[in-house]
C-alpha cells in the first residue's frame, strides 16, 4: 500500500469522541469529583465518570454549572478538589 492510502486508513481508525453533555456528577472517597459524560453519537449505556481536570474547559461543564447552581458557587468559592 501507497503510504497516503496508510494515511488514509489510520485517519479513519482514529475515533474522535465529542462531548454530548454532562448529565451528573458524584464525590469520591479521597478523590476529587467526577462528571458523568454522554458522548456524542453514543448510548448512555457507554457514558463515562471523567474527572474535573478533564471535562473544566468544556461548553457542557459550563452549561452543568448552570443547571446545578449550588455546585457553581461550590466551585466559586473552592479548589478544584471539591469534596462532598
Amino acid at each position: 500500500a501507497e503510504e497516503s492510502e496508510l494515511k488514509q486508513i489510520a485517519a479513519r481508525e482514529e475515533k474522535e469522541f465529542i462531548v454530548s453533555e454532562i448529565t451528573a456528577h458524584r464525590y469520591g472517597r479521597k478523590k476529587p469529583i467526577e462528571f458523568k459524560v454522554r458522548w456524542l453519537d453514543y448510548p448512555p449505556s457507554e457514558d463515562t465518570w471523567e474527572p474535573h481536570w478533564s471535562v473544566k474547559d468544556l461548553e457542557a461543564f459550563e452549561k452543568y454549572l448552570e443547571r446545578n447552581p449550588k455546585l457553581q458557587k461550590r466551585f466559586d468559592e473552592k479548589d478544584v478538589n471539591i469534596k462532598k
